[in-house]
């Protein structure tokens, strides 16, 4: 079964293409953002829906998160899902970039994603 990568798809530009970003939640005024690379999968069946999603406290989530040092973000979605799902995946293309303003509560730290 093959898998895509896919981001939710303003914000400020791309570095690589100059087209702006979509981005989600706004910056708290006053907070120091750490910026970190993030990486998510939107796994669908052969019908086109979508068959995963993580339950958390705050609702549901794609399966993905943060990369870690020296991690592409293809690795980090592979990752991610094995370790989130249990599961393996075949990457076939990326959708899109995005910017995440997120405050991780467990960490007490804003990131920019």
């Amino acid at each position: 079964m093959e898998y895509a990568i896919e981001t939710t798809v303003s914000g400020p530009p791309d570095e690589t293409t100059n087209m702006h970003l979509p981005t989600f939640g706004v910056p708290v005024a006053g907070a120091a953002y750490e910026q970190r690379c993030a990486a998510y999968a939107v796994i669908r069946n052969r019908a086109g829906a979508v068959v995963a999603a993580v339950h958390g406290p705050a609702g549901y989530w794609l399966p993905g998160g943060g990369s870690l040092v020296g991690e592409t973000p293809e690795e980090t979605v592979v990752r991610e899902v094995r370790e989130e799902l249990g599961g393996t995946l075949h990457l076939t293309h990326q959708i899109g970039k995005a910017l995440q303003y997120f405050f991780a509560a467990s960490e007490g730290r804003y990131y920019a994603m």
